[in-house]
């Protein structure tokens, strides 16, 4: 988990990064947290160019229609990966398998 980003876009940030959403924080590689901090603006910069795009007179809620991974229609990604989903921290959160994961 992300703290301070939603978990919508804390999943698409940590696939970017190709991170399992269960890692540990303490045990990611200063490689990863480098993938981690540039996916953060990319993901985000992303998402708001398509809500403007798709939905330029949205007021309020958020589509999820642009997600890659956080998205409960969607089965799998672009590139055909099987979109799965588990518990993590009391949040449903969605990832690949392709993810890795950091931890014991």
């Amino acid at each position: 988990m992300v703290l301070g980003i939603g978990n919508a876009y804390a999943d698409e940030i940590l696939h970017e990064a190709g991170v399992d959403p269960a890692s540990v924080s303490g045990k990611l590689p200063d490689g990863v947290i480098k993938d981690i901090h540039e996916a953060i603006p990319k993901v985000l910069k992303r998402a708001i160019k398509e809500m403007e795009r798709a939905h330029p007179d949205l007021t309020s809620g958020e589509p999820r229609d642009h997600m890659a991974v956080h998205n409960a229609d969607l089965e799998k990604t672009k590139n055909g990966k099987p979109i799965k989903t588990k518990d993590v921290g009391g949040k449903k959160t969605y990832y690949t398998e392709d993810q890795g994961f950091y931890g014991n």
